[in-house]
């Protein structure tokens, strides 16, 4: 019997996949009507045996989204621009998306509801769908 169960184990590992890239926790602050902008923030995680790379997203809740980062330029001011190149990730790697770091930008949001939806593009896996609560934190 317990070499039943043992095949059993080492079958059902076989079958399942791996867990992909796989983005949680994701907000946004609420947005004044009216704002040209406003950030987006999440955990994303790595689950490939390879690398992947962040390299923006769309919404129809947006004009437009962007990856941006925050950097501090040469008079010593933080400033937020594009990220060129995107966010890489290595396998099992995990990065916030956080105020004061790297962050998506939705440009031109839509009126403001419960939710955002987006999808993430993802160079070295599958795009992946997010949906963002709106909230205060």
């Amino acid at each position: 019997m317990p070499a039943a169960i043992a095949v059993v184990i080492v079958l059902g590992g076989a079958c399942s996949s791996p867990p992909g890239v796989v983005a949680t926790d994701a907000w946004s602050p609420p947005v004044p009507t009216g704002s040209p902008a406003g950030a987006v923030f999440m955990e994303i995680s790595n689950g490939l045996d390879s690398p992947v790379t962040l390299t923006g997203a769309t919404s129809d809740d947006c004009g437009a989204v962007e990856l941006h980062e925050t950097t501090i330029d040469e008079a010593g001011v933080t400033v937020m621009q594009p990220m060129i190149g995107g966010l890489t990730l290595t396998p099992g790697q995990s990065w916030s998306l956080a105020a004061g770091g790297e962050h998506l930008m939705c440009l031109e949001p839509a009126p403001a509801g419960d939710t955002m939806r987006l999808t993430l593009t993802i160079r070295g896996a599958e795009d992946i769908q997010v949906e963002a609560v709106i909230e205060d934190r």
